[in-house]
């Protein structure tokens, strides 16, 4: 088995190329994103899919890309089932390094291709589908060899190789939308002051040399790590492991842990506790929902305007209403897929993610 570090690709960079550093790629579940590639997710084969949503930092026809990914194998090995371009002729390759290094290189690219792209507009490029059982998950990290480049014609006829970054996420098979959350360890977090949040938990069979990694994500952004905790700082009369997050700002908040000891790994489940401004509170319902939205904000301010944009950003409703009532938005005429919702009154702001069904 060759070395992870050789398991590459080169770039042939021809005479006057200009370089550009771009903006992040990032990895997000296809099932929320019905551009690009058709979603192959399926619960019950337990086959989760994402996509790979890439930021351009110029106008101009992508012509190719490439680009190197590490995952994390799994108990069965490689887990990946798919791994395509979406917008041109496919080019990827999988080297399977789970024997040796317990990775997989997912070469994503593609070439021949003439995809128009805007500045600072999201696209999708490419897809990949892994299957998992329950609680095991896969991290998609950069392969810190290979270079995430694309090929593009800008709006000066010139050849310009763009060089992006990997937004760290990790992707976890939680089957959120198939509701078969059975975790391995009971995450509770709560309110304990104005700005501060608990979290307990039970022991988790440890070894003893092993460590709970506590993460969290504010406003539906991306989870990431706040503290790693020793398996043996529990508390011996209560039995259970307290960690206090503090200083935070207002807003929603999810954490979940998992606890490493070894290879081995055990996921919690996700808890979410809301710190509200008591000068300024919104409540969003139902969520998920199919044809009306219901929305209730508590602020000074008479009046607030509200948002509505798709994953990629695109802003499909904007509106100035009544605040301290409610209101309904009729969201019937929205394709099935998640949305962001912003509602802002003076210096204010609320983001908040709804899933619209059919």
């Amino acid at each position: 088995m060759k070395n992870i570090k050789n398991l590459t690709f080169v770039l042939v960079l021809i005479f006057n190329v200009s370089l550009l550093f771009g903006q992040q790629m990032t990895w997000l579940p296809s099932r929320y994103l019905k551009n690009g590639c058709n979603d192959e997710s399926n619960c019950v084969k337990k086959i989760v899919c994402y996509k790979l949503q890439y930021t351009p930092s110029t106008t101009g026809i992508v012509t190719s890309y490439t680009t190197g990914f590490l995952a994390d194998c799994t108990k069965g090995g490689t887990a990946v089932l798919t791994n395509k371009s979406c917008v041109m002729d496919d080019n990827s390759k999988i080297v399977d390094g789970c024997s040796g290094f317990n990775k997989i290189l997912l070469n994503c690219s593609g070439n021949t291709g003439k995809l128009y792209v805007e500045k600072d507009q999201p696209v999708i490029l490419h897809q990949v589908c892994f299957q998992l059982e329950k609680y095991e998950h896969i991290a998609i990290e950069e392969d810190p060899v290979s270079q995430l480049t694309l090929s593009i014609d800008n709006e000066q006829k010139q050849f310009t190789t763009e060089i992006v970054s990997l937004a760290q996420n990790k992707i976890m098979n939680k089957y959120e939308w198939c509701g078969l959350i059975q975790p391995h360890l009971l995450l509770e977090a709560e309110k304990e002051k104005e700005k501060s949040i608990g979290l307990k938990w039970k022991p988790a069979l440890e070894t003893g040399v092993g460590y709970y990694q506590i993460e969290r994500t504010k406003d539906d952004s991306f989870f990431s790590v706040i503290a790693n905790i020793s398996d043996q700082t529990y508390n011996q009369n209560t039995q259970e492991y307290v960690f206090m997050d503090e200083g935070l700002e207002y807003g929603q908040y999810q954490y979940q842990i998992t606890y490493h000891s070894g290879e081995e790994s055990k996921n919690s489940n996700i808890s979410e506790v809301e710190l509200t401004d008591p000068s300024f509170n919104v409540k969003i319902y139902p969520n998920p929902t199919y044809d009306y939205l219901s929305l209730n904000i508590n602020a000074k301010d008479k009046t607030a305007f509200i948002k509505i944009s798709d994953a990629e950003s695109k802003v499909i409703l904007k509106k100035e209403i009544k605040t301290n009532v409610d209101f309904k938005i009729n969201v019937t005429s929205l394709v099935a897929g998640m949305y962001i919702i912003s509602v802002q009154t003076g210096d204010k702001l609320f983001n908040k993610k709804f899933i619209k069904i059919n």
